[in-house]
């Protein structure tokens, strides 16, 4: 791929509360980037839910899709630009060639994106947003030319950077979400309470708990609330009643039967194995039956 030329072709930062964009492609690519608030971007048939400081960058001719929900308000900094070998004399067009030459991940990054999925989307840390949003305002300013073509550089260098160290997005919605629930696991919980506090959808996050941790929502939330359950039976003489409102759990039957089911004896049971038995022995129990929720 022998790209010297770099041209911004279109730009802007909106805060959308309701929009639908039709499917469609061009021979741009294209930077999309969700603040205050969140957004879906369908891309080549999958959907990808854009929450604060996710951005979705993608090739040209791939098809691609934005939505903003009527319940949802985002604002959304988009750019779109082409990369080419010859020059067409634009007032927005930079020679990268100086770029190219010190730093070639940039064309690396570039060849790979066209070569794969045609996209990629990432959780920023405020790197890239601190230059994307400099670049487009010294666009809407018609700032200094060369300060333009100094701030596209970069922003290409921090993607392809980006690309390189990424986590999936997905990851990063996971540890939100389990970070949520240790905090609050003791609390009546639900699934959708998880969704809204991450900002995305809840059979999108149970489809994540799915794909990466390979159990559901509900059953790392009860998984907490065993092993809290577990610490206070073992080294408290609070009552079984008692663990069972504190952990979470909304009447002592429920609990019963949970615990049950995970460890294959009663709350009261394990209390006796761990008061009657040597300590390793009662952990070796529970380090056997711990993961087993479904």
């Amino acid at each position: 791929m022998d790209i010297h030329y770099g041209q911004i072709c279109s730009f802007y930062r909106s805060r959308l509360s309701e929009f639908h964009m039709l499917m469609h492609a061009h021979d741009r690519f294209e930077l999309m980037y969700a603040v205050n608030g969140s957004c879906e971007v369908k891309v080549a048939g999958k959907t990808n839910q854009l929450p604060n400081n996710v951005l979705v960058f993608i090739a040209p001719k791939v098809p691609h899709q934005l939505t903003v929900s009527p319940r949802k308000a985002c604002t959304v900094l988009n750019l779109e630009f082409t990369l080419s070998q010859c020059s067409s004399d634009h007032s927005m067009e930079f020679s990268l060639d100086r770029l190219f030459t010190r730093c070639s991940n940039v064309m690396r990054f570039i060849t790979e994106l066209q070569s794969s999925e045609g996209y990629f989307t990432s959780k920023d840390s405020g790197l890239l947003f601190n230059c994307f949003n400099e670049l487009l305002n010294g666009l809407i300013l018609k700032d200094d030319r060369y300060y333009i073509h100094l701030l596209f550089e970069k922003m290409l260098v921090i993607l392809s950077k980006m690309s390189l160290l990424r986590e999936p997005v997905g990851h990063s919605y996971i540890k939100q979400a389990m970070s949520f629930i240790d905090d609050n696991y003791n609390n009546q919980i639900r699934v959708a309470d998880v969704a809204a506090h991450v900002g995305i959808h809840p059979s999108y996050l149970q489809s994540l708990f799915s794909k990466y941790e390979k159990i559901s929502v509900n059953s790392y939330i009860q998984k907490k609330r065993m092993e809290q359950a577990v610490f206070l039976l073992k080294y408290t003489d609070t009552s079984i009643t008692e663990i069972c409102l504190y952990v979470g759990f909304n009447s002592p039957q429920h609990f019963r039967h949970s615990f049950r089911k995970v460890y294959q004896m009663s709350p009261s049971s394990y209390r006796e194995i761990c008061r009657g038995k040597p300590a390793d022995t009662a952990t070796e129990h529970f380090e056997k039956y711990r993961y087993e929720i479904s």
